[in-house]
């Protein structure tokens, strides 16, 4: 069964930058399957890419995102689908409480879950 990253109220913690591979690190985000969303958990994320460009200035973190998307090739997604349909070229865009946003595109993007699931509803 799929599952969506929900990018809304998600927390990114830090960013690692290293010779242009790109590791966007988010210490919450919320996570729900496609088919039932109301089962929701929170698990930590690392977002990656290959050749990593900044669109804007790297913001102050940690951060809690209000507004976000992720663009695959032509798709633009709100909420992004687990595992991801291809390992594109892609841009992340992240809008913060803050007002600041983080813009970054790059190849080969790729997400990984992390640590335990924290499960916060599960009402079937």
């Amino acid at each position: 069964m799929g599952r969506l990253l929900e990018l809304f109220d998600s927390r990114v913690s830090n960013f690692r930058f290293k010779e242009k591979k790109a590791e966007l690190h988010f210490s919450f985000a919320y996570i729900y399957l496609e088919h039932n969303a109301d089962v929701v958990w929170s698990q930590e994320v690392a977002v990656l890419m290959d050749n990593a460009q900044f669109e804007t200035p790297l913001p102050i973190l940690p951060n809690t995102v209000v507004e976000g998307y992720l663009v695959l090739g032509d798709e633009r997604y709100d909420s992004i689908p687990l595992p991801l349909p291809e390992k594109l070229h892609g841009r992340i865009y992240l809008k913060f409480a803050d007002e600041s946003v983080l813009a970054l595109q790059g190849e080969h993007l790729e997400i990984q879950l992390s640590g335990q699931k924290v499960f916060l509803s599960e009402r079937s």
